[in-house]
């Protein structure tokens, strides 16, 4: 951001292992409660996991994928007496309907759990980007939703604080963030809310990518000091409704028509919100982005062989090169751009 490191691509990790590195969602790593939203259990039916869980925790015994979860509750039905003074009552009609649930997540993205498990902390180094493909994945919402919700709670809750740091040490982008929400339980919405109100003080910053503000709880978007809002056209009455709750969101002067605003907007220009130094919401202002230097474009088969796994933040191989993925980020090393008149820079937390 600052010319003196040019951003590369670190690693390309895909859960099916098709395009890029595999790395796949460990459904014990994950926890009840978000297995529970990749499943959109009901609430007796995750109490039925939770014990699942907690009993194969206490013995030792590994939950990685879809299947090892089956065979773990099919066992906790048989002994389910002897658990009941320990654990809590199970009953053989929850753990079926638990089954059931699995069903479609087996068939549609059951080759996404299971080992060698995703990492959340192994991350590339400064001036690097992990891309998590997650395409196939986000055909199944609840597993997509599930895996954003459980990398972020992660990295609020295993991240050291740092305090009010200048600029975040990582950031983290998660597009069409609104499967995160949609048809999550209060106990995941309460777990993202602290995470967005709180993770800043890890030096974290998160982007949420969506069509509209409206797709995202009232307690998530509060969080959310920095907006960028791109052109929405609307005909219908929905439509217009969430290019009000957009326009609604964007600080602004008493008179000013951010919904004829927004609409108006063309290609490559935004309305943006930044904060202060002191941390209060600026006024919204119309600026037109800039492309930057790097050529932006989707990795072809060929390129994502080139994957050799995400590289710690120790011992980071200063002589990597991606060239071959993106042919213009030598010319950027070499000349870094300049800032050009009337571009916006973007500061703050989230």
């Amino acid at each position: 951001p600052d010319g003196e490191t040019v951003p590369r691509i670190g690693s390309v990790v895909c859960p099916y292992g098709q395009r890029g590195t595999r790395r796949r969602l460990h459904v014990g790593a994950m926890g009840g409660d978000l297995v529970a939203r990749a499943l959109e259990l009901s609430e007796a039916q995750t109490g039925a996991l939770n014990i699942g869980l907690a009993y194969s925790e206490d013995n030792g015994v590994e939950v990685a994928s879809l299947a090892d979860l089956r065979a773990v509750l099919a066992h906790v039905v048989e002994i389910r007496e002897s658990l009941f003074s320990s654990y809590g009552l199970v009953t053989p009609s929850s753990v079926a309907a638990v089954q059931r649930a699995m069903l479609p997540l087996e068939r549609a993205a059951g080759e996404a759990f299971g080992g060698p498990a995703f990492d959340p902390f192994d991350h590339t180094g400064v001036g690097e980007v992990t891309v998590i493909n997650c395409g196939q994945l986000s055909e199944t919402q609840g597993a997509y939703g599930a895996l954003c919700a459980w990398i972020v709670d992660s990295l609020y809750r295993n991240s050291p604080e740092v305090g009010n740091v200048p600029r975040p040490r990582l950031a983290v982008l998660i597009d069409e963030s609104h499967l995160i929400f949609d048809g999550a339980t209060p106990a995941v919405v309460r777990r993202m809310e602290q995470a967005a109100r709180l993770i800043r003080s890890r030096g974290i910053m998160l982007i949420f990518a969506t069509q509209s503000p409206a797709d995202l709880p009232d307690a998530i978007s509060a969080q959310l000091l920095t907006r960028i809002q791109h052109g929405l056209r609307g005909s219908t009455p929905r439509q217009m409704r969430g290019i009000r709750a957009a326009a609604e969101s964007m600080p602004a002067e008493p008179g000013r028509d951010m919904v004829a605003e927004i609409m108006g907007l063309g290609v490559g220009e935004a309305v943006c919100s930044v904060p202060d130094d002191g941390g209060a919401p600026g006024i919204a202002r119309r600026a037109k982005m800039s492309p930057g230097t790097i050529r932006l474009r989707p990795l072809n088969d060929d390129e994502l062989q080139l994957d050799s796994g995400p590289i710690s933040l120790a011992g980071v191989d200063a002589s990597i090169s991606l060239a071959r993925l993106i042919p213009s980020i030598e010319a950027a090393q070499a000349a870094p751009r300049a800032q050009e008149p009337g571009e916006v820079q973007h500061r703050g937390s989230n």
